[in-house]
């Protein structure tokens, strides 16, 4: 029997807001945002799951069948990603009971793509966006929870200085192998609450502003 969707559910439910005090292992917004980066700047590029079309790859947590060699940022944690083609559909299993932290849209700038340049105006100037959107549908219970640009703006976090590793391979195709570099960040972000066992369709998507 296929359940009414609900129009708009309190999106409270299965969104961390950015100051809740109960986010995973006491860290704060910014701070997972940085373990996210650190965690993406980290995966050579012929694995990263940003240039994996059909997502095979689907994040960290995931067992080494998709021969992903990563430092898992925290257990209790499941990061995902966007992709740099124009759109992608992707399938994964994520332990139920498990927060999710993925970018709606993210910049982040570092001294060894950009010696000598201001990173955090690199960062916000690189992630400035007209138009954002992200539905989470429970195809179990039968709710949809749907944030517009407005919504979404309340989710701007923007990170402190922290310390990268880019391998030889990395996704700054440009930068050879850089230990230690200095990069900050800018996004906006979905970090979802632990979500039961089931089934989910999961869409965000972002435009950007050319100035």
């Amino acid at each position: 029997m296929l359940l009414p969707m609900n129009s708009q559910p309190n999106i409270a439910e299965v969104l961390y807001s950015k100051n809740d005090k109960d986010l995973p292992s006491g860290k704060s917004f910014e701070e997972w945002a940085t373990r996210w980066w650190k965690w993406l700047y980290s995966i050579p590029d012929g694995n990263s799951p940003l240039h994996d079309r059909n997502w095979n790859i689907s994040g960290s947590n995931q067992n080494q069948t998709n021969q992903i060699a990563v430092n898992q940022p925290d257990p209790n944690v499941f990061f995902l990603t966007g992709t740099v083609a124009d759109k992608a559909k992707r399938i994964c299993k994520i332990p139920a009971n498990t927060p999710i932290l993925f970018p709606i849209a993210t910049m982040a700038a570092s001294d060894a793509e950009f010696p000598g340049e201001d990173l955090d105006a690199l960062a916000v100037q690189g992630n400035q966006v007209e138009d954002m959107s992200l539905s989470i549908v429970n195809k179990r219970e039968g709710k949809k929870y749907e944030l517009g640009t407005s919504d979404l703006k309340a989710y701007d976090v923007k990170t402190g200085p922290f310390k990268v590793d880019l391998p030889s391979d990395n996704i700054c195709y440009w930068v050879p192998e850089k230990k230690g570099s200095t990069a900050v960040s800018h996004g906006f972000w979905a970090f979802l609450r632990p979500l039961p066992k089931g089934e989910y369709d999961i869409t965000f998507s972002y435009q950007k502003l050319f100035l």
